[in-house]
């Protein structure tokens, strides 16, 4: 009777493995991820649709054409008017406007790293919802109480998880073109300061994909196995 017991656990076992690997095989995606994925579309589709609005507010539509015809052609004008006002406003930046941003991130991970963890991740944490709530008087009129509550969730959520903290710098990436191109800049006195911002937050938010390390333990492990020389 026990060796039967022990059989059938043992099969038990056997066949829950044997899952496991035909669904890693297969390419099924396990639960938490698909949450994760999930969460992530979520968000960038709100992004969207708040960026499109804001957009559709400034143009109005011409009743003599179809509502299909209409659609598309509203597809293409948005495209075309982003990357015409992008050239427009970019065209005279130099190239500290991009890489002056870029070592502004780099300075912030480095100065993050100061801090040990659990504390780093938390601190992260406070810095991006507080970062989701500078546009408050951003000129979106009630999408800026919008995003300042998307970003107060994933800011939440980052106390746990920095791939939270980095989804939430990239949406806030997505609100500083937004307002770079239609809206008050982040800085009130520093007209490109929200173009900056859209350069910089991506930097910032990659560490945290990347689980928010020191960069002195990272130099510190490379040296030790000689890598950097």
């Amino acid at each position: 009777m026990a060796s039967a017991r022990r059989f059938d656990f043992s099969s038990n076992s056997w066949a829950r493995r044997t899952r496991a690997v035909s669904n890693h095989c297969s390419g099924v995606v396990p639960v938490c991820v698909l949450k994760y994925r999930l969460s992530v579309h979520v968000l960038v589709c709100a992004c969207s649709a708040i960026i499109s609005s804001v957009i559709g507010s400034e143009r109005c539509s011409s009743s003599h054409v179809s509502n299909g015809a209409m659609s598309g052609l509203e597809a293409k004008g948005d495209t075309m008017l982003i990357t015409e006002l992008l050239i427009q406003k970019t065209q005279a930046f130099g190239i500290m406007a991009y890489f002056g941003p870029i070592l502004v991130g780099l300075i912030y991970i480095t100065l993050m790293s100061l801090i040990s963890e659990p504390s780093r991740k938390k601190f992260n944490a406070i810095m991006v919802a507080g970062a989701g709530a500078a546009y408050l008087n951003g000129g979106f009129g009630p999408l800026e109480f919008a995003f300042t509550t998307v970003m107060t969730y994933l800011a939440f959520r980052g106390l746990e998880d920095y791939r939270f903290i980095g989804v939430a710098w990239l949406a806030h990436t997505c609100w500083d073109f937004a307002h770079f191109l239609y809206g008050n800049p982040i800085v009130p006195f520093v007209a490109t300061s929200s173009f900056g911002c859209a350069i910089c937050d991506p930097v910032i938010a990659l560490w945290c994909f990347a689980g928010g390390p020191s960069v002195f333990e990272v130099l510190r492990r490379c040296v030790g196995s000689g890598k950097l020389i």
